[in-house]
């Protein structure tokens, strides 16, 4: 038993039903998720993305991966969201630290005692200074940001969403327009799963 359980390789789908078990048993307010979801004008997919009060990519890694990837995709995160983690086993643990900044979040997926797989928060993810204000609104359809300012309508109309994401980066705040996004996100037609502890 001991050693099937040592030998077991961590796919992304192992992994993400863990990740998503930890929200369900560590957030005592809802936690909305989302998965798979395109940003940077799609030239990046975040694996899974949170949203209590502003978004939180999780990016997996897994025992198949190459860590080294993340190097490629870290730009395009931290352009996107405030707050980044990854997700990884034993396997990358040690070079996900050595490549990753201070500001990503460190989470561990492993195998219990009891042969199910677990994910536990090694660092808590810091505020990224990054964040670019006109790229993270690029993760908005453009009848989602003419939502913004709904009485602009027809102005915002004849304008293209690289525009109109670089007219309200101008006049907004980066945590306004992160928190923005979450709300907008949420009003997609797409896999939403709602969870409370």
């Amino acid at each position: 038993m001991a050693s099937k359980t040592a030998d077991k390789k961590l796919n992304d789908r192992l992994i993400r039903d863990a990740l998503i078990e930890f929200f369900i048993q560590k957030y005592t307010a809802r936690t909305q998720i989302i998965e798979e979801l395109h940003v940077a004008n799609g030239r990046a997919k975040a694996d899974v993305v949170t949203i209590f009060d502003e978004p939180h990519c999780y990016e997996i890694k897994s025992d198949l991966d190459r860590i080294e990837r993340i190097s490629e995709q870290q730009p395009f995160y931290e352009k996107v969201f405030r707050y980044n983690s990854v997700v990884t086993t034993r396997k990358h643990f040690e070079k996900a630290k050595q490549i990753l900044p201070e500001e990503w979040g460190i989470f561990l997926a492993s195998i219990s005692e009891e042969n199910k797989v677990v994910v536990r928060k090694i660092r808590r993810a810091k505020l990224n200074h990054n964040f670019d204000k006109a790229t993270a609104l690029l993760t908005l359809w453009k009848s989602e940001m003419m939502e913004l300012e709904p009485q602009d309508w027809q102005h915002l109309k004849k304008m293209s969403r690289e525009k109109i994401a670089s007219e309200y980066a101008t006049k907004l705040r980066k945590k306004t327009i992160s928190k923005l996004i979450a709300e907008l996100l949420l009003k997609r037609d797409v896999t939403k799963l709602q969870y409370y502890s």
